[in-house]
């Protein structure tokens, strides 16, 4: 079962389904696309009735979560430590794993043509971001900057596009000098019109977090469906749907996000 949560704090009667809850980190349709075969397999796998929920923003997700509007939530690693910073440490039931590794990066790229060459040019220009809560497509990126001498307040101009394929679009098509996005979308454009400018260091790629409150037994349940997804035979179709060569979901905790929190410090 799928559906579109257009706000948070929705109240829920004891037959509601159990909520999934994903930020728009590409446009929402794509989201349900992706989402839908893990929807199905854990209603399968727990005989109870999920639904997904996307949030309309990064910021709507971290307090749908933090306020207990959904159940489970698939979010993003700087979405998590905002989460823990505004409502507290969550429990985390698993994190994803793909074909490249267990870490993934950001990238400020540039058109294959522009004049710039180094960060510390991107000063006085306008730069296309994702989200405020999006961790490759502001937090990392804009860490980045700082640290090579190039605060917020020194561009030309900062926008929010929404999701990474727009943010990419907006350098194509001549709405922005810069953008940052995560790796995987920028291979997407290499080679059709973009070029990379600098690489932000990796970071623990996604968990997924179960809300505060709710039971152990159930948080065990979960976190053993998504764990074993790996030797289901419904996980070839899950993670081919999921898509950015996901391979797997594996244990995790919170402490493996703590230096990425003391390293995003500087874009609070």
């Amino acid at each position: 079962m799928l559906g579109l949560a257009t706000a948070a704090g929705a109240e829920t009667g004891e037959d509601a389904p159990w909520r999934l809850g994903v930020h728009p980190f590409v446009a929402t349709t794509e989201v349900m696309e992706r989402f839908r075969p893990l929807v199905d397999h854990l209603s399968a796998e727990t005989g109870e009735a999920f639904e997904l929920h996307v949030a309309n923003s990064y910021g709507a997700h971290v307090r749908a979560v933090g306020d207990g509007d959904v159940d489970l939530a698939y979010i993003g690693p700087a979405g998590f430590v905002r989460l823990w910073e505004t409502h507290g440490e969550h429990p985390v039931l698993a994190r994803e794993v793909l074909g490249s590794g267990a870490s993934f990066r950001g990238v400020l790229v540039v058109r294959e043509d522009h004049a710039i060459e180094t960060l510390a040019q991107v000063a006085g220009h306008s730069v296309a971001f994702v989200d405020v809560d999006s961790t490759m497509g502001y937090r990392m990126p804009m860490a980045l900057l700082e640290r090579a001498g190039v605060a917020a307040d020194d561009l030309g101009q900062k926008q929010f596009f929404g999701n990474h394929f727009d943010t990419a679009s907006a350098v194509l098509l001549g709405d922005a000098d810069v953008a940052a996005m995560r790796e995987e979308m920028f291979e997407r454009f290499e080679g059709r019109g973009l070029r990379a400018l600098a690489y932000t260091p990796a970071v623990p790629r996604h968990p997924f977090v179960a809300r505060r409150g709710l039971d152990a037994e159930r948080r065990e349940q979960w976190s053993a469906i998504l764990i074993g997804l790996s030797g289901h035979a419904d996980g070839p179709a899950v993670f081919a749907a999921l898509g950015g060569n996901v391979a797997e979901f594996v244990s995790g905790t919170a402490e493996e996000y703590r230096g990425l929190r003391e390293m995003l410090e500087v874009t609070r």
